[in-house]
C-alpha cells in the first residue's frame, strides 16, 4: 500500500493559522534547534526524538529516516509551522501505519513558547482530517503517558476519546516503563 500514501499524502496540508509541511533536509538545523530548546520537556514522551537530534548531523540521519519512512508507506511527518511567519514551531507524526485496518497513531508536541494558544490542536485536526479524508484511515490512535494533561486534552478537544490504559507499554528517556492512556478516534 506504500503507492497509496505517496499518491495521497500532501506535502503541506493548510488550516487557518498553521501549515503542516514534510520535511526537507535544509530544515534540519531549524528542527534540531526546536528540539534541543524543548529537550527537558520532550524527554519523557519523545525520547527516540530527543535522542535522533543530540547533534546536527544526526538531526539530519532522522530527517533522511522520516523521507524514507514516508516512501515506504510506514510514517508521515510534519513540522508545524504559522502561516504568517517561516518559523517552524512544532511538530506531528502519523505512524505505525497498519494499511489492512486501515489504523496509525498520531503523536505531536509543540515549541513551549506556543502552547496554549490552540496550535496543537488545530495541527492535530488538520492531521486528523487528512488521515480519514485522503489516506482513507478509519481508525486513529494517541498514546499518552499519564500525566501528560496538556495532551490529554488536546487529544480530547480534537474529538479523541479515551478507551483504556495498556499497562508497562511505553519506555521512557530516562528508561522507566510506564503506561499509557490510549485515545481513539473513527469515522
Amino acid at each position: 500500500m506504500p503507492l497509496k500514501m505517496e499518491a495521497t499524502a500532501d506535502i503541506i496540508i493548510q488550516g487557518n493559522r498553521l501549515e503542516l509541511k514534510e520535511y526537507q533536509l535544509p530544515l534540519a538545523g531549524m528542527f534540531y534547534n526546536l528540539v534541543a530548546k524543548n529537550k527537558n520537556r520532550l524527554e519523557q514522551s519523545f525520547p527516540v526524538t530527543v535522542e535522533s537530534c543530540e547533534t546536527a548531523e544526526s538531526t539530519k540521519d532522522l530527517l533522511v529516516r522520516f523521507s524514507h519512512e514516508r516512501r515506504g508507506g510506514i510514517m508521515l511527518t510534519y513540522g508545524i509551522y504559522l502561516k504568517d511567519k517561516p518559523e517552524l514551531i512544532g511538530h506531528i507524526f502519523a505512524k505505525s501505519i497498519e494499511w489492512k485496518i486501515p489504523k496509525c497513531e498520531l503523536g505531536y508536541w509543540i515549541g513551549s513558547g506556543y502552547e496554549g494558544q490552540g496550535y496543537t490542536t488545530e495541527a492535530l485536526t488538520l492531521l486528523a482530517a487528512h488521515c480519514f479524508e485522503k489516506l482513507k484511515m478509519k481508525k486513529l490512535f494517541i498514546r499518552i503517558i499519564p500525566g501528560n494533561e496538556a495532551s490529554r486534552r488536546v487529544a480530547e478537544k480534537a474529538g479523541f476519546v479515551k478507551e483504556g490504559v495498556l499497562r508497562n507499554e511505553f519506555r521512557t528517556y530516562n528508561n522507566q516503563l510506564v503506561d499509557v492512556e490510549y485515545y481513539g478516534k473513527t469515522i
